[in-house]
């Protein structure tokens, strides 16, 4: 039966409709094949199956938020949850640098809530397929350029560093500005100029990064053009004014535009590349520069050789070659920059390692053409056997050296979600194989249909008995499912593709041996490069799931903040024990109010003074002193800092700590007049170690109440109260801040070689104030040159009782022994600690307290005990 068209325009219509068909089948696995993978991460980030994966990072949480928030609110134009966070020096106006991010998250996050009640769901959802999306672009820029070997670029893909893929897992608009770059990339190698433009655009409104990215992808691809052989060479008036154009219509566009770029110059400069205090891990370089080296090396060495081959064998680099080259190392130096780019660098640097080898690969495959038609048919189909064979053996070698129970046991239990995925991937190589012409007069035999469809059943066979017989069944615990109807799209593709594409055939017997190998090497391809890949990556993959985890016990989490949302008033201020926790907060309570978050940056930008006092409540270093950024009216360029700032500057109703803040929770427990433990029930001796403590604080005149209640209970009898669990009335020095339990540089306190607990760190000259507790009988303390200073400094320390002097040291050089003081202070009231420089000025002048402490007459005993146990300096009463 011939069913040969007589018509050749129809059929050439016919064969360029079928290869739009495969191509879409193509595009399909490929988009699949990445949204399995990030899914695969969530999936394996927990530590059994049908835990609740949450997300990773700390940001997810405020984007998924802020996208559930968008139908209500719309564009916020103020920001209340964050009382001291200022995102532009104008006040309080709020900058959305992500909007357009969140209008991506919008529908994924109200179907989960539609679908499963977990809006973190849909934040995972919109991540995968973003995270297809890019792959799906790497694969038609391959396309484009036509770099032979495709699919091993896309493995190679597969195996980019772990560090590249958590990344791309948080639920942050890294995945979509990674798509819209290789987008503008697209279309400028094109030729789509307004292509590019709109992607510009679009790519702003999404993330205002954009606004630099976008300029420098441009910019880079006009000067290689500028600079491209003389016969490419052209002028990019046209890339230039219409990218420009759309550059402007998108920042122009933006619901923030007005605060625009003073936001990303206090962010990019203030928290990114010129940061002056304290910022988010992400903005530091790897420290590690051994862990960078492997981390880099390998992707980096395949790009030199790529390049070197490229220069040794010509031809001379275009455009796009030379721009991807450029690209490369601009972000690899922003990478040794900081830790966050991470997250583009590996994907271009593979990109321009492809576009560099596509002409000496071409030339090497048509020399092999070359060399195998010259030696006929047998030595080829030879050399194809050989070399699937010795990948395969390469892959089983793999399996059987890596722990089924470990990372490879974790993949293969997947197996049928590879398995299908492999199944799309080969089936447009198998029907392209399958209609290529048999003879001169281009007719291609009926069997070759038969082989296709076969094939595919091939390979699903061979996927389920290697993965049963290389590791068992239960090789693993499956987290991912295959639904159902997805096999049967997939036995419907098989069975209806193949005759789709093929009916320029004619019914004859499959004959030509070649044909049949060439359809068996692609089968065995099929399987044995997404094996090779997986058992190549299971080590990088395991890592990224472990990063991928959730930093936090959501329940632990939902239960505190039900509290919070049952016993607060609307709007009542939480101080939080660290500013990157308000995502979180934010996500699961958004009836409260909090202090800082998102960015440090952005509240020392417009509140230095106030920012550091917050540092030193929420580590606990109170109380303490700051040096003012700004003097005071009254001429004072330092200030206390102490736990009634909370209520006083802050104006936070509550404190909200975890178990990792114990100095905190500490100091707050040890001032009740202060702050009162409400949640959980029970003394803070039977719940410090709970996962969150709440306290309260009470209001000035239910303090002062509390306080004066408190005074006429009898003085505690437990051991002695140190001064650096005490806050001063006053205190002041010459340089540095006053350290509890610390050195004025931040050491242990050190004093004629011994090391001491407790004590206070000064520096002359210095005058500390401090009231002195009822019951109080004597003030005792060694006191000295800290040791930190190598034998440096002088000083002469004195104390007063009630404005009286009563005792004035030694001068007390570095590296001699301490002075040993013993105060009586039977009816005082007030103490004052004081160090004085000499002669010599006041540098290395590091006065220590050791311990400085209050010791009531019950515990004299021990008290006499353990001063002389401290040193050997003779005790020198005063008064």
């Amino acid at each position: 039966m011939n069913l040969t068209d007589s018509n050749p325009g129809a059929a050439d219509r016919q064969l360029f409709s079928a290869e739009r068909v495969l191509r879409w089948v193509e595009a399909v696995g490929v988009f699949m094949l990445g949204f399995a993978l990030m899914s695969y991460f969530y999936a394996a980030s927990t530590p059994n199956r049908g835990d609740e994966i949450g997300a990773p990072g700390h940001d997810s949480f405020y984007h998924v938020a802020m996208a559930s928030m968008l139908p209500e609110h719309g564009l916020l134009r103020e920001f209340p949850w964050l009382r001291h966070t200022y995102f532009r020096d104008q006040g309080h106006d709020f900058v959305s640098h992500h909007f357009g991010f969140h209008l991506l998250l919008l529908p994924f996050v109200k179907a989960a809530e539609w679908l499963t009640g977990d809006a973190l769901a849909g934040g995972r959802w919109a991540i995968s397929a973003v995270f297809g999306a890019n792959l799906l672009l790497f694969h038609l820029l391959l396309r484009q350029r036509r770099v032979p070997w495709r699919w091993l670029w896309i493995a190679l893909f597969l195996l980019l560093p772990d560090q590249f893929f958590a990344r791309h897992a948080y639920v942050r608009a890294i995945g979509p500005s990674l798509m819209f770059m290789q987008l503008i990339l697209l279309a400028m190698f094109a030729r789509r100029y307004w292509l590019a433009a709109l992607a510009i655009a679009a790519y702003v409104q999404l993330y205002l990064g954009a606004v630099f990215y976008g300029p420098v992808i441009v910019a880079v691809f006009a000067g290689a053009q500028l600079a491209a052989p003389r016969e490419e060479r052209e002028i990019p008036w046209k890339l230039t004014l219409l990218t420009a154009a759309g550059w402007a219509v998108g920042v122009f566009a933006y619901p923030y535009s007005a605060g625009m770029f003073e936001f990303l110059k206090m962010q990019v400069f203030g928290s990114g590349l010129s940061p002056d205090i304290e910022v988010g891990r992400e903005w530091l370089p790897y420290t590690d520069a051994w862990f960078l080296i492997k981390m880099a090396a390998t992707l980096l060495s395949v790009w030199v050789a790529a390049l070197l081959l490229r220069l040794r064998l010509g031809p001379r680099l275009d455009a796009r070659e030379t721009a991807l080259v450029a690209l490369q190392f601009i972000f690899l130096l922003l990478t040794f920059k900081a830790r966050r780019f991470i997250e583009y660098w590996p994907p271009i640097c593979l990109l321009s390692t492809a576009y560099l080898a596509a002409a000496p690969l071409a030339r090497l495959i048509e020399t092999g053409r070359s060399w195998f038609a010259a030696r006929g048919g047998g030595v080829r189909i030879a050399a194809q056997g050989a070399g699937i064979l010795a990948l395969a053996g390469a892959c089983t070698a793999a399996w059987n050296a890596m722990d089924a129970s470990g990372a490879a046991g974790a993949l293969l239990a997947e197996w049928r979600v590879w398995a299908a995925l492999i199944l799309v991937l080969a089936l447009p190589a198998l029907v392209r194989a399958g209609s290529a012409p048999a003879a001169a007069d281009g007719q291609a035999p009926l069997g070759r249909v038969l082989a296709v469809c076969a094939g595919g059943l091939t390979v699903f066979g061979a996927c389920a008995l290697a993965a049963w017989g290389a590791r068992g069944a239960d090789a693993g615990t499956s987290r991912m499912t295959v639904p159902g109807f997805a096999w049967g799209l997939l036995v419907v593709a098989y069975a209806l593709i193949p005759l789709f594409t093929l009916r320029r055939i004619v019914v004859q017997p499959l004959t030509r041996p070649a044909a049949l190998a060439h359809i068996c090497a692609i089968v065995l391809l099929a399987l044995t490069l997404p094996a090779a890949t997986i058992a190549l990556g299971a080590p990088a993959y395991a890592s990224a799931a472990q990063q991928v985890r959730c930093f936090y016990n959501l329940a632990d989490t939902r239960e505190v903040m039900a509290y919070l949302k049952s016993n607060a008033n609307p709007g009542d201020v939480i101080f939080t024990d660290d500013w990157d926790v308000f995502p979180l907060y934010f996500y699961h309570n958004r009836y409260n109010h909090y202090i800082v978050g998102l960015d440090p940056k952005f509240t020392h930008q417009r509140e230095p003074d106030l920012w550091n006092r917050y540092v030193k409540i929420s580590r606990g270093e109170i109380p303490s002193t700051i040096r003012l950024v700004h003097e005071t009216e009254d001429g004072q360029s330092q200030a206390i800092v102490g736990l009634e700032d909370i209520r006083e500057r802050f104006g936070a109703r509550y404190v909200l700590a975890d178990s990792d803040h114990r100095r905190l929770t500490e100091a707050l427990a040890r001032t009740p007049e202060l702050a009162e433990l409400v949640f959980p029930e029970g003394t803070y001796e039977q719940v410090r170690h709970a996962p969150y403590l709440i306290f309260r604080m009470r209001e000035r005149d239910e303090a002062a109440e509390f306080a004066a209640t408190r005074s006429t209970a009898p003085a505690p009898t437990d051991g002695p109260t140190y001064l650096s669990e005490m806050r001063p009335l006053a205190a002041s020095q010459g340089w540095g801040e006053l350290g509890a339990d610390r050195s004025v540089d931040g050491n242990p306190i050190r004093l004629g070689g011994d090391t001491y607990l407790r004590g206070l760190g000064a520096h002359a000259p210095a005058k500390l104030l401090y009231s002195v507790p009822a019951g109080a009988a004597w003030f005792e303390a060694l006191v000295g040159i800290d040791d930190e200073t190598d034998g440096n400094g002088s000083a002469v320390a004195a104390v007063a009782v009630d404005g009286q002097t009563v005792y004035e040291s030694p001068r007390l050089s570095g590296g001699a022994p301490p002075a040993s003081v013993r105060i009586p202070l039977q009816g005082a009231r007030q103490i004052q600690l004081e160090a004085r420089p000499t002669e010599d000025g006041q540098t290395f002048d590091h006065v220590s307290w050791a311990n400085a402490r209050f010791v009531s007459a019950n515990d004299e005993g021990a008290s006499q005990e353990a001063v002389v146990a401290a040193g050997d300096a003779p005790a020198i009463e005063g008064r």
